[in-house]
């Protein structure tokens, strides 16, 4: 039994490897090496990938689950290559997303992430598509598929736009076109500049628009692509409609009129009719109309049907212009519950996809760290928050002090400036009293020496005389202490005026420390480079600013409302004379006449101090406090 048992031990870890290597087998399946060789293929010649994939049907019957999935997966990929209809294989895409998620995880799970969201973009569920891309996305970060992931970039994007959420929409755009840079790729490059000069349309900004439009274009006709250099032509010519260049767009959607793109069918017609429509050639209008109704899309059958019962009304076709009114308000109600039913699905795929990140977040942190590491974290982030809220405590008491100093040194300039007023008056006076009496003192002086210069010389003095001398000693000596006493008033006063004066030169300099804080700060240097480039001023800006000048001279913006309850365009006027801004400079930045700004500080000035002053009042008042 012994030798038995020892040889039994030996086999058991070369069946271990046996089965290990058996299951990863039956995981990747047979056909693996073929379908992968098909999915790369489908990238670039999907028509290609599409005849392999046909040609391996019979055998997928029979084959392992492995394989089945993984050839469904490539079947819904090669038929959005090619552009068939995809939105029948919703329930197939949970399903792969299920199966992936479970096996593999980490190979063919983006890829089965990607083409449920286009499932779900497709069906005109964008909230859940998002879900599906964001989740593919995070995944793609961390492996090599740098493709993938910028055609999640680029899906992300069309959602964006189509939510009107045309930052978010540029971030993608530019960011797929970095990645088509790097790899130059042409084609994937002139998609990207199309896209990102729509979304500068959407944004108001056509001179942009029209730059990438160019773009775009210079670089389909240098690839020698007819089909691509016609979809520039499309958008290009849609700008010019807009911008009323009717010949020069009739010209631009020519080519896409003489060779149909399928995939934009819908808005080559409706684009078609709306430049024919400008240029008062309702004939070819209508036409163009007709067909949108048969080859467009629910939007663009809408727009077809309200444009034709404009056409028939104008002709007087009462009876078509009807008729054509009660199919747009049938689209339209389609539209409305597309777009409520997409609200509903946005916050319930939000809520349910935090709630999936949470779950995962937290049973990762259970099944990689320890518990006693959870622990010392959380002692730690304890001890962080405890310092941080002693520092925010310390900051928000020395803040206070300082507060309080600033208004209070504020409080006391004026009265500072009485008080030096006053005792430079009470000076000179004092010294034309002292003045006074150092002449009053020679001439009693005067006197007491003549008189005592004849007593000198032996003239008898009479008791008058001696009685006039002894009054005008007393007086001298009334004169000399009263000189003494004002010698030391004066003194003193002296003393205080250079205390006065010396608490002044400490509150004009924390005045330039004041205003240094502010023309130093980097929000005023915002102000003055979009000043320069014209730009618009974004409202974190503007709170930027506030918080700088509150920062500076203390309770600001406070005092302003004390003093008159502001509308917010006045209290930002105000806060750019603030910062040392012209009259014509504060209408550049807030969009306003100069002439409307000069009146606004004329009526703040009336309305604050209860008295007619002009807009040069205001400027001054705002300085000053």
């Amino acid at each position: 039994m012994k030798p038995h048992r020892q040889s039994l031990c030996r086999l058991l870890p070369t069946l271990l490897v046996l089965a290990l290597l058996l299951a990863a087998c039956q995981q990747r399946g047979r056909y693996h090496a073929q379908l992968a060789y098909i999915d790369s293929l489908a990238d670039v010649r999907p028509a290609e990938a599409d005849s392999l994939l046909r040609a391996l049907a019979p055998a997928m019957p029979s084959a392992s689950e492995a394989d089945s999935m993984h050839y469904a997966l490539m079947r819904l990929k090669t038929d959005d290559k090619l552009y068939r209809p995809i939105t029948d294989r919703q329930p197939l895409a949970l399903r792969l997303v299920d199966y992936y998620e479970h096996h593999h995880k980490g190979a063919l799970l983006p890829t089965a992430l990607f083409y449920a969201g286009r499932v779900s973009t497709d069906l005109g569920d964008a909230p859940q598509a998002l879900d599906y891309y964001q989740h593919g996305l995070l995944l793609i970060d961390n492996s090599d598929d740098e493709r993938l992931g910028n055609s999640f970039h680029e899906q992300m994007g069309y959602i964006f736009l189509n939510q009107d959420l045309y930052d978010d929409a540029m971030r993608q755009f530019c960011a797929s076109y970095e990645f088509n840079k790097q790899q130059k790729d042409t084609i994937g490059m002139i998609f990207n500049l199309r896209d990102i000069a729509i979304v500068s349309e959407f944004q108001k900004n056509d001179v942009r628009a029209d730059s990438f439009y160019q773009k775009s274009y210079q670089l389909a006709v240098e690839k020698g692509d007819v089909s691509l250099r016609n979809m520039v032509l499309l958008q290009m010519a849609s700008l010019h409609r807009r911008q009323g260049k009717t010949e020069q767009a009739i010209k631009e959607i020519r080519p896409s009129l003489l060779n149909m793109d399928t995939a934009s069918i819908s808005a080559i017609y409706s684009i078609a009719s709306r430049i024919y429509m400008d240029a008062k050639k309702t004939d070819s209008a209508r036409l163009f109309l007709d067909k949108l109704l048969v080859y467009g899309n629910v939007y663009g059958k809408q727009c077809a049907h309200l444009s034709l019962m404009e056409l028939d009304a104008r002709d007087g076709n009462a009876m078509a212009s009807l008729r054509h009114l009660t199919q747009y308000r049938i689209y339209e109600d389609s539209v409305h519950r597309m777009d409520n039913a997409s609200v509903v699905k946005r916050m319930n795929a939000m809520y349910n996809y935090q709630l999936h990140e949470k779950e995962a977040k937290h049973l990762s942190i259970l099944n990689e760290r320890m518990q006693w590491s959870i622990v010392v974290l959380l002692l730690i982030l304890t001890l962080l928050a405890l310092v941080s809220l002693l520092g925010w405590r310390h900051y928000v008491y020395r803040r206070r002090l300082l507060n309080a100093r600033i208004e209070k040194l504020s409080i006391l300039n004026v009265e500072n400036e009485k008080i030096i007023s006053e005792k430079r008056t009470q000076v000179q006076e004092m010294e034309k009293r002292l003045t006074a009496n150092t002449q009053e003192t020679k001439i009693l002086a005067g006197k007491i020496l003549k008189l005592t210069n004849q007593k000198d010389e032996g003239i008898r003095l009479s008791a008058i005389n001696q009685g006039i001398i002894r009054q005008l000693q007393d007086q001298l000596a009334q004169l000399q202490e009263e000189k003494k006493n004002l010698e030391m008033e004066l003194e003193a006063l002296m003393h205080s005026l250079d205390y006065a004066e010396k608490i002044q030169i400490i509150e004009q300099k924390q005045k330039a420390e004041a205003y240094n804080i502010v023309d130093n700060s980097h929000i005023a240097v915002t102000f003055k480079r979009k000043l320069q480039q014209n730009k618009n001023i974004t409202e974190e800006e503007w709170e930027q600013l506030a918080v700088i000048i509150n920062k500076a001279y203390p309770r600001f913006t406070t005092r302003l409302n004390e003093l008159n309850p502001m509308t917010e365009q006045q209290l930002r006027i105000s806060l750019l004379l603030k910062l040392g801004m012209k009259t014509n400079e504060i209408a550049q930045l807030t969009n306003r006449a100069s002439s409307t700004i000069s009146t606004t500080l004329q009526r703040l000035y009336d309305k604050t101090l209860k008295e007619n002053g002009a807009y040069k009042d205001w400027r001054d008042f705002i300085r000053k406090l």
